[in-house]
């Protein structure tokens, strides 16, 4: 049986994404509840998509993952010349993250459980000594071109600065993964209620809230209007935001809440369009011109998506034999 959890956490995700992404058509300075809003939807995206992977391991072979991962990584770029308009792997945005990180995981998935929570421990740890030996750049390199795709200033941006570097994201992907890995084996439909597992939220909230209080503090940058809290990704930062998609896993009611399931199965596709909604309104109003005038766009574009929503479901119910790229892109 589907958990329709990771569908609603996902649907969570998606809408709290939407009222990230308008960031940065707003000028002035957000109040820091908001910022902290801001922070949640990339951390909860990142590990439930580790987790999905853990959860598709006996059912499919290494290959089909790897097509999986160059198409999420070819989309990544697809979204960056036909909506962003600017040159592929510049930003390195989350789609990058994750389809780099999928095949990483897949094999770290075959790792004894205590080695591949060493192996996290270990990527936290590598990030926060890279940014103190090598420093943190959160702007992009100033383009892309592929006779230098393997220079330092790519490399050291792809993996320690930019806006999701794979130290520290991709250890978040693979806790994700490792989470999905231990529901899998305990065979328990109610393992996320367990003892162990509530135990264990209330460490990681415990260790992120040490490292965040007596590690060097954080810089909260806001980095090409962005707003979110984890520039740079510190260690305290990510563990504190990866724990709260692990409380919402512990509420086993949320499987009731159809309408962010719905968006949680689209996530793909809706998350494409509503970078795409954004993108148009940059064009069509230059910029938000206060808080409350935010919020209100933040509901005109929820609306549109939930209507996206609806039509996608519709479709899928009428085609449910897809081609298998348009089946990755809707969801299935």
């Amino acid at each position: 049986m589907r958990n329709k959890t990771f569908d609603v956490i996902r649907g969570i995700a998606i809408v709290l994404m939407i009222f990230a992404n308008l960031a940065p058509l707003y000028p002035d300075q957000f109040p820091f509840v908001m910022r902290v809003l801001f922070s949640i939807p990339a951390p909860m995206f990142i590990m439930i998509s580790g987790l999905m992977l853990a959860l598709g391991t006996d059912k499919h072979p290494f290959s089909y993952f790897f097509k999986r991962a160059l198409f999420i990584f070819a989309l990544a770029a697809l979204i960056d010349i036909g909506i962003q308009q600017i040159m592929p792997f510049q930003g390195f945005d989350i789609l990058y993250l994750i389809g780099l990180s999928m095949p990483i995981v897949i094999l770290a998935l075959r790792l004894n459980s205590y080695v591949l929570f060493l192996v996290i421990i270990g990527i936290f740890f590598a990030g926060e000594f890279a940014r103190w030996n090598f420093g943190y750049v959160p702007l992009p390199v100033e383009a892309f071109s592929f006779h230098r795709l393997a220079s330092y200033p790519n490399v050291k941006q792809w993996l320690i600065g930019g806006d999701f570097p794979m130290l520290p994201w991709t250890g978040v992907m693979l806790f994700g993964g490792l989470i999905g890995k231990l529901y899998v084996a305990s065979k328990d439909t109610n393992y996320f209620q367990s003892k162990f597992f509530i135990c264990l939220v209330i460490s990681m909230i415990f260790l992120g809230l040490f490292l965040l209080i007596s590690g060097p503090r954080s810089e909260f940058l806001v980095v090409h209007g962005y707003a979110e809290l984890f520039y740079p990704a510190t260690a305290g930062v990510v563990i504190c935001l990866t724990s709260l998609t692990m409380i919402l896993l512990t509420l086993s009611y949320l499987q009731g809440i159809k309408l962010l399931g719905e968006l949680g199965r689209s996530s793909l596709a809706i998350y494409t369009f509503h970078l795409f909604l954004i993108e148009v309104a940059a064009v069509m109003l230059g910029s938000i011109i206060s808080i409350p005038v935010y919020f209100m766009f933040f509901f005109v574009l929820f609306t549109l998506v939930l209507c996206f929503s609806h039509l996608l479901l519709k479709f899928k119910n009428k085609h449910p034999k897809l081609p298998t790229l348009v089946a990755w892109f809707v969801g299935t």
